[in-house]
C-alpha cells in the first residue's frame, strides 16, 4: 500500500460518516456534505498538487458536490476519477430499531438478542458491521477519501486522480449533474484524459453462499415505463358496457410484474426483470361508475444500445398484453351470457395501445394547435410535485382534449432515463482480468444496480426516441458535455448484505484491507497501460 495509508482510518472515518444522518432529501444530507468537505480541506488540502472544489446544487436543502483534483508530478493527461456518494435511504426499514440504524454496536447488540437467527449469527461474528451506510455506501466513500490521500501524499503515482463525491445517487442523480459542469471545465483547463471512472459503490452476493467479491466493468441501464389507462365509464350495474380502467391497469401491472419477454443479458449475465412501482387511479371520492383513467409505471432494465428497436418490442408485448386482457373479458361475458341467458349492453372494442407522440400528434389535430406549443401551455398547467406524478397528470390533460372513443393506453417514458454502458475494448478488459486474477477478484461485465456511473454513458448522445416519447423533458441541458465525458467506468466496492433493508451490513476485513488493496493495484496497473 502507498505510504501512511491506514486501515484503522478508514473505518474510524465511515464510523464518524455513518454518524452522520444523511437521508437523501434531508437537512442531513447538507450537513454532511459540509461535514466531507470540511474534512477534505484538513486531510487533503495542503498536500502538493491538490486542489479543492466545493459544488452548490439548486434543489432541496441544496447538498454540496465535491470534487478534489490530484496533479501527478508524471506531467501526465492521463486521469482516473474515484466516485461515490455519500446520501443514504431512509431508515423506515429498521421499524423500531430506527434510532438505533446508525450506530453498529447498538444494531449488533439488538440483532443478538432477537429471534432472526441470521442477524443472531451476523452479531456473534466480529467481521460484520451494521447501520445505514456501512454498505450503500459511506464506507465506500472512506475508503477513496483515503486512498486518494495516501497516494498524494505519496505522490509517485503517474496519473492523475480526481475524487468526486456527490449526493442524490438515491433520487435523481442531481447531485452528479451538477458537479459534471466543473469535472468538464477541469478536464478542459487543465488538459486532462479521462481513462477510467472508478464507483466505489457496493456489491452484494448473487445467492445464498455465494462470497465471491466482484468487478463490474459497466453498468446496467433503465427506463420508466408509464401506461395511462383511459378507460369507458359505465354503471356498476351494468359492468360490460365499459372498459374499467382500474381493472385494466391492474392486469396490466400483473402481467409486466418479472414479464419474461423483457429480459436482457449479456455473456450469460441476466438483468433483473421489471417490476412495477406504482400503480393508482385518478378518483378521489366514490362513486358507483367504473374508473375513467388509471396509470402505472414500472422499473425495465435494459442494456439495449438501439432504443429504438427497445420501444418497438416494448410497444409490441403491451399490444399482446391487451389482446390477452380483451380476449379473457369477452371470455367472461360469454360466460356470464350463458349462464344469465341474456346479453347485455357491451363494449366490444379492444383497447387501443399508442404512445406519447401519437397522443400528442391526435391532440394538436383534434384542436389545430401546433404540437409543441400546446405540449408546453399544458406542461405551464401542472400541480403535482413529483416527475412521473407530473408527466402522468400532462398525459391525462391532453386526453381530456379529444373526444370520447374506445378505451386508450397511452405508453411513455417517464423519469429517469439511464443510459448503459458495456465494455468491449479487449485491451481494457484483459487489464481487468489480470486484476481479478491476482486479487482473487470475480469479473462482472454489468453492475445490476442504478447508479451514478450512468453519467457517464451518453456516449451515444440523446436518443430521439426520449425527446418524442416523454411528457416532460429528459434530454440533459448540454449533451455536447456529456458525451465528452463519457468514459469506461467500473465498479468495485464494499461487500456486505441487505442494502435499502433493515439489515444493512458490511465485511470489515474486505472493506478495511482486500478493497483499498484491490483500487490501489488497479490504480497502479491503469497508469502504467497505454
Amino acid at each position: 500500500m502507498a505510504a501512511g495509508f491506514s486501515s484503522k482510518r478508514i473505518i474510524e472515518l465511515t464510523e464518524e460518516l455513518v454518524r452522520i444522518d444523511s437521508v437523501v432529501g434531508t437537512e442531513g444530507e447538507r450537513r454532511l456534505g459540509e461535514h466531507l468537505f470540511e474534512l477534505l480541506q484538513r486531510e487533503c488540502g495542503s498536500l502538493a498538487g491538490v486542489s479543492l472544489r466545493r459544488i452548490e446544487t439548486d434543489y432541496g436543502h441544496r447538498p454540496p458536490a465535491l470534487l478534489a483534483y490530484w496533479k501527478s508530478p508524471a506531467d501526465t493527461k492521463r486521469t482516473a476519477v474515484l466516485m461515490g456518494h455519500y446520501d443514504v435511504v431512509g431508515l423506515e426499514p429498521y421499524g423500531s430499531l430506527a434510532e438505533q440504524a446508525l450506530d453498529s454496536e447498538a444494531l449488533r447488540e439488538a440483532y443478538a438478542a432477537g429471534s432472526d437467527p441470521d442477524l443472531e449469527a451476523a452479531a456473534a461474528d466480529p467481521d460484520w458491521v451494521f447501520g445505514r451506510g456501512w454498505l450503500d455506501m459511506k464506507s465506500g466513500i472512506a475508503v477513496i477519501i483515503e486512498l486518494f490521500r495516501a497516494l498524494a501524499s505519496e505522490a509517485e503515482l503517474p496519473l492523475n486522480l480526481i475524487l468526486l463525491i456527490t449526493p442524490d445517487e438515491e433520487s435523481q442523480s442531481r447531485g452528479l449533474y451538477a458537479a459534471l459542469p466543473e469535472l468538464h471545465r477541469l478536464r478542459r483547463d487543465a488538459d486532462l484524459e479521462l481513462v477510467q471512472i472508478v464507483n466505489a459503490d457496493y456489491m452484494s452476493p448473487l445467492f445464498d453462499g455465494d462470497e465471491r467479491r466482484f468487478l463490474y466493468s459497466g453498468t446496467i441501464g433503465k427506463f420508466t415505463l408509464g401506461l395511462t389507462v383511459l378507460g369507458t365509464t359505465t354503471h356498476a350495474g351494468s359492468p360490460f358496457g365499459g372498459v374499467n380502467a382500474a381493472a385494466l391497469a391492474g392486469y396490466l401491472a400483473y402481467a409486466l410484474e418479472h414479464d419474461r419477454r423483457f429480459l436482457q443479458g449479456h455473456r450469460g449475465e441476466w438483468l433483473p426483470p421489471p417490476t412495477v412501482l406504482h400503480l393508482a387511479d385518478r378518483r378521489r371520492r366514490y362513486d358507483v361508475m367504473t374508473v375513467e383513467s388509471a396509470s402505472l409505471y414500472a422499473n425495465v432494465f435494459n442494456i439495449s444500445a438501439d432504443s429504438e428497436r427497445l420501444w418497438r418490442d416494448t410497444l409490441q408485448e403491451l399490444r399482446r398484453l391487451l389482446k390477452r386482457y380483451d380476449s379473457e373479458m369477452r371470455k367472461r361475458y360469454n360466460r356470464f351470457s350463458a349462464r344469465a341467458d341474456m346479453q347485455p349492453p357491451r363494449d366490444a372494442r379492444r383497447p387501443e395501445l399508442i404512445d406519447f407522440a401519437t397522443l400528442l400528434r391526435r391532440c394538436s389535430e383534434h384542436t389545430g394547435r401546433e404540437a409543441q406549443a400546446l405540449l408546453a401551455e399544458t406542461r405551464a398547467q401542472l400541480s403535482e410535485q413529483d416527475e412521473r406524478q407530473r408527466g402522468i397528470e400532462l398525459v391525462n390533460r391532453l386526453a381530456q382534449l379529444l373526444p370520447q372513443g374506445r378505451a386508450l393506453v397511452v405508453a411513455q417514458l417517464l423519469h429517469p432515463w439511464y443510459p448503459s454502458r458495456i465494455e468491449h475494448d479487449s485491451g481494457r478488459l484483459e487489464l481487468l482480468r489480470a486484476l481479478c486474477r491476482e486479487q482473487g477478484l470475480t469479473h462482472m461485465h454489468i453492475y445490476p444496480y442504478i447508479s451514478d456511473m450512468s453519467a457517464f454513458a451518453w456516449q451515444g448522445g440523446v436518443p430521439e426516441l426520449l425527446q418524442r416519447c416523454s411528457p416532460l423533458e429528459q434530454q440533459p441541458d448540454d449533451i455536447g458535455m456529456l458525451q465528452e465525458l463519457a468514459c469506461p467506468v467500473l465498479n468495485l466496492g464494499p461487500w456486505g448484505l441487505g442494502a435499502h433493508t433493515g439489515q444493512e451490513r458490511s465485511r470489515l476485513e474486505w472493506l478495511s484491507t482486500g478493497l483499498p488493496q484491490a483500487l490501489e493495484r488497479l490504480l497502479r496497473m491503469i497508469s502504467q497501460s497505454q
